[in-house]
């Protein structure tokens, strides 16, 4: 595993447009730089092989110089989106690996947007693109509803509250953490750590539908109110 992930990361460094007959299938230049609106994730999937995670994350994590800016080696961050990939169900037809790829490089898009460009920094950035690619990290297929009713070993262990965006979360993270050849925060000082994984986390938690709905709600009425202070 992780000789085979250094090897496409050492193709993706050398050739950033994805031309090189070494590895077979490698994304041409259209897959990965293209405008988002014309982007087509599946596309991306079939020219890699199925490894939309790894190409893909490589691509737009070295693109924002974020791991030179943090220190990330990138054969670790190689080692760990390879992992990352292989524990997503191939076999569950939304909650997979293609579905996660498209949630990165649709944040990946706004992240690129002016007012995010600004206030972001590398840190919160890196954060937030590996949440987005582990935040379904082994979906089972079935609901958080589904957990809860059937009392879950899932549903027991996180109090029935964001039973499945836990799991993700605690899964991707155990990964992480079990491996030093996937530990991509082992040059992190403490405060650094303790900054991504916050971030990290709390975006996972966010795709709990009731939380993000939630979320919604306030923001709409504090804009609402905004709106009424300016009149």
């Amino acid at each position: 595993m992780a000789r085979q992930a250094c090897r496409l990361v050492e193709v993706v460094n050398r050739h950033p447009n994805g031309a090189n007959p070494s590895l077979s299938p490698l994304p041409p230049p259209r897959h990965l730089l293209l405008p988002y609106q014309a982007f087509d994730v599946f596309e991306l999937c079939e020219a890699t092989g199925n490894r939309p995670i790894v190409v893909g994350g490589m691509h737009i994590l070295q693109r924002h110089g974020i791991l030179d800016k943090l220190g990330v080696k990138a054969a670790t961050m190689a080692n760990y989106l390879d992992a990352l990939e292989r524990g997503y169900v191939g076999s569950n037809p939304f909650h997979n690996n293609v579905h996660a790829a498209d949630v990165m490089f649709t944040l990946n898009y706004f992240l690129g947007r002016p007012l995010f460009r600004e206030m972001v920094g590398p840190l919160d950035k890196f954060g937030a693109l590996l949440a987005a690619l582990a935040h379904d990290f082994a979906h089972p297929g079935v609901s958080n509803a589904f957990l809860m009713t059937t009392r879950s070993e899932e549903a027991v262990l996180y109090n029935d509250q964001s039973v499945l965006e836990m799991f993700h979360a605690a899964g991707s993270w155990r990964l992480l953490l079990t491996s030093s050849e996937c530990n991509v925060t082992e040059g992190f000082t403490p405060e650094m750590y303790k900054q991504m994984r916050e971030t990290h986390i709390a975006m996972i938690l966010a795709t709990d539908l009731k939380v993000h709905c939630r979320a919604i709600l306030r923001n709409s009425a504090q804009f609402c109110a905004t709106l009424s202070d300016a009149v």
